[in-house]
């Protein structure tokens, strides 16, 4: 919602710290946390391509590739629908105003992702953008309709992934081969991976602060993962045994290239699992030094994530960590994010914002005063 402009602005004051967390539900942030530090390691893993893959570290890494992303997008469809709350209860006029923001917020994230595509080959802003449109389009739905549309995304990937070869290279600056990169054969496609706004559209609707709710998640998410993995087991190995041949056993590959129904269905339970336990570990110590430090890394999820690619293609530009051990690869990206959390506290300390996220906060009109401080030119005096 747009806030009320003052012609008279206040002179910025540092935010009290311990507000961070308790001003909302801290969990969230402290996920949003948890799933830039998968990122972080899933992409510095994949851009140095160690020497030693066949290490228990290099399947660790098998285990996070994108889910920590994954997560990251259910926790957006969390947010949207925390956001849209009042919308939804009372529409009059919110409903449009919130659509608005929704849809110059993904406007705005379209256009970086497009910036940072030049220099990050897997940016996710861009794709962002495009599952923020689906946003508006589902906010007032109603639960059922949330999860029929992740059937639908999830039956038009599977049909297109069955009809067309996901792996084909492709022009990505092309017009063609654009859209299909963005619809389809991209490293966070829309089909099926909007599916996963929505489920998070449809979580953040739930009471997640009371115990029994989080219980029953968390129970259904680790079965369903569970069972996932399972099946992604048997699907490469043994496929003959739930009566398919091996190429439509990789429909029950919970791997993402292709993101098939085995892997929204796996990441997705292991998206709302870890949600639960974050919520659960930090909803009665909100201003514990450990969660407030995560819940501001969180915050600035999009700033760092800029930030994370800058830090990996310097070293690299240098032939720095390309084809190093696996270990000096992981240290480095650690030390990436422990520097992000201190970058992180220092900056809320002082701003309300993080750099980019008060940039989006702007342009989306959510906010009338300017991101970080300072005063607007226009409220500037001239000297007499």
């Amino acid at each position: 919602m747009t806030e009320p402009h003052s012609e008279a602005v206040p002179t910025p004051s540092a935010p009290d710290p311990s507000a961070a967390a308790t001003a909302r539900t801290p969990g969230f942030d402290v996920a949003r946390a948890i799933a830039i530090l998968g990122m972080v390691l899933v992409n510095y893993r994949l851009k140095a391509e160690p020497a030693d893959e066949s290490s228990w570290l290099s399947w660790s890494g098998d285990q996070i590739e994108g889910r920590a992303a994954a997560l990251f997008v259910v926790l957006a469809g969390v947010g949207v629908s925390l956001r849209s709350r009042r919308a939804r209860e009372d529409p009059g006029g919110h409903l449009a105003t919130e659509r608005r923001a929704l849809l110059s917020r993904a406007g705005i994230l379209f256009g970086i992702g497009l910036a940072n595509l030049h220099m990050w080959e897997w940016d996710i802003l861009h794709f962002y953008g495009v599952y923020l449109v689906a946003a508006a389009l589902f906010l007032r739905a109603r639960g059922w309709i949330l999860w029929a549309g992740v059937g639908v995304f999830i039956a038009a990937a599977s049909f297109l992934q069955a009809r067309y070869d996901y792996a084909t290279d492709i022009d990505v600056w092309s017009l063609k081969g654009f859209f299909v990169d963005l619809v389809f054969s991209g490293v966070h496609p829309a089909l099926p991976w909007t599916a996963f706004l929505l489920v998070g559209m449809w979580l953040g609707r739930l009471d997640l602060k009371d115990p029994k709710i989080r219980r029953r998640l968390l129970f259904w998410s680790i079965a369903v993962a569970s069972l996932g993995e399972l099946a992604d087991t048997v699907g490469q190995h043994v496929p003959s045994l739930v009566g398919l041949d091996d190429e439509s056993g990789m429909w029950l590959y919970s791997f993402p290239r292709p993101p098939g129904p085995g892997f929204v269905a796996t990441a997705t339970a292991i998206s709302i699992a870890v949600i639960c336990i974050a919520v659960g570990a930090t909803e009665k110590r909100p201003s514990a030094r450990w969660v407030l430090a995560l819940t501001v890394t969180g915050q600035l999820a999009f700033t760092l994530y800029i930030l994370h690619a800058v830090a990996i293609l310097i070293p690299l530009q240098h032939e720095l960590l390309y084809g190093a051990s696996l270990r000096i690869v992981y240290a480095y990206a650690l030390a990436f994010y422990v520097v992000g959390i201190a970058l992180s506290i220092w900056w809320r300390n002082r701003w309300e914002y993080g750099p980019l996220e008060g940039l989006i906060r702007q342009v989306a009109g959510r906010s009338a005063r300017t991101p970080w401080g300072g005063e607007r030119l226009g409220n500037i005096k001239p000297p007499e």
